[in-house]
């Protein structure tokens, strides 16, 4: 929620941005008379200049608040990532090596695994394999 008050803020506050470096475009530190005189001498105007920081700045603003939604977002209660952990818990990995294959945290893994725990209605690990295997995740011939 505070990410997207965030963004939404800094998305109403671009066009008083970009109008105010304009308007004080000679006192603006970020825009001195040499760096206009050499856009200039590029044959690209100052506004269009302005344009397209104000562009970068918005566009790496909903880069941001993308990654941070996904982030977020990414509950324990994950399908995808509920049934990921479940097909390396079936293949014989620990906590850990599940935490580094798929690059999230040991916390994160054991409240994933609590949760498919709960879903499968069994109270282990070995009780969650069995499930798991008897369903076509994981090994089942022995570990080959």
């Amino acid at each position: 929620m505070v990410a997207l008050v965030s963004v939404v803020g800094f998305a109403a506050s671009v066009p008083a941005h970009y109008a105010r470096a304009l308007r004080y475009s000679g006192r603006n530190l970020h825009a001195p008379e040499a760096m206009k005189v050499g856009l200039e001498r590029l044959g690209i105007p100052f506004e269009a200049y302005v344009f397209y920081w104000t562009a970068v700045l918005v566009l790496l603003a909903v880069v941001f608040f993308l990654v941070g939604a996904v982030i977020f977002w990414r509950r324990s209660d994950d399908p995808a990532a509920l049934f990921e952990i479940l097909a390396l818990l079936a293949a014989g990995k620990n906590n850990a090596e599940i935490a580094g294959t798929l690059f999230l945290s040991l916390k994160t893994v054991r409240n994933y695994v609590s949760n498919i725990f709960a879903k499968l209605r069994v109270t282990d690990r070995a009780q969650a394999i069995v499930r798991a295997r008897g369903a076509g995740l994981g090994r089942d011939d022995g570990g080959t």
